[in-house]
């Protein structure tokens, strides 16, 4: 069985973490596999916005603590895994995270590089590596940005776990929907971005990548390269 799937549904690509009976927590394999699909899928010219889930009864529970207990989990892994967030965050496209269960630690961090994080009302998500004695990967860099420098210190130093009204609260999720709700609202939200230019959104996005390292000259140079870009490539029709 494929630990990670990149499936197509017209131009909606779904990846999803396949290993549900461990959770969907990562071994060495699945995230090498992970990566390979996230570059399969940043290469893919046809598909318009991807949807980021899991398998079974929860999105991911984060590495396999198992492999870690055995010492077989050395820095290069933690580089790696990184890098593979990096690679998430610079999807040309769209990413909504459909998030269900028990979401922690690793699983979590894959959350925080979508652009819409869509929750079901079972959740329970935290960072939880300081319980493991490691460091959680990427959240120190950009969680602050989504939830706030006070909030992002609660929850990466005292590895708490919150439900899905707590999230929502403080901006871990944007939106929260019943279980059973949870795909056909992320078809919802894939299918409304459908109906946008597809230069316009990868535009956008991109913008809002450079946007936090620019000054104010630098930012209108590059809105004026993009919105040029966005007008040539429009219908006139």
């Amino acid at each position: 069985m494929t630990e990670v799937l990149l499936e197509r549904e017209g131009p909606i690509a779904w990846l999803r973490m396949n290993r549900p009976e461990a959770h969907n927590a990562f071994s060495r394999e699945m995230m090498a596999l992970m990566a390979d699909q996230v570059h399969q899928l940043a290469s893919d010219s046809d598909a318009r916005v991807a949807i980021l889930c899991g398998s079974g009864p929860s999105f991911s529970t984060g590495l396999d603590v198992k492999e870690l207990a055995r010492g077989e989990l050395e820095v290069a892994f933690f580089i790696a895994w990184n890098r593979m967030m990096r690679s998430l965050r610079e999807l040309p496209i769209p990413l909504i995270a459909l998030i269900h269960g028990h979401c922690l630690g690793g699983g979590t961090m894959l959350t925080l590089e979508a652009d819409y994080r869509l929750a079901s009302d079972d959740l329970r998500i935290g960072l939880g590596a300081l319980r493991l004695g490691i460091l959680p990967g990427t959240a120190p860099e950009v969680l602050p940005s989504i939830v706030g420098a006070a909030t992002a210190r609660r929850l990466c130093l005292f590895a708490e776990y919150v439900d899905a009204d707590e999230a929502l609260r403080i901006g871990l999720v944007d939106r929260v929907v019943p279980r059973e709700s949870l795909e056909s609202a992320a078809r919802e939200l894939a299918e409304r971005v459908l109906g946008f230019s597809a230069s316009a959104l990868r535009e956008c996005k991109a913008l809002l990548a450079r946007a936090r390292t620019l000054d104010a000259d630098g930012y209108e140079r590059a809105f004026r390269e993009a919105q040029q870009r966005c007008l040539d490539d429009r219908d006139p029709g």
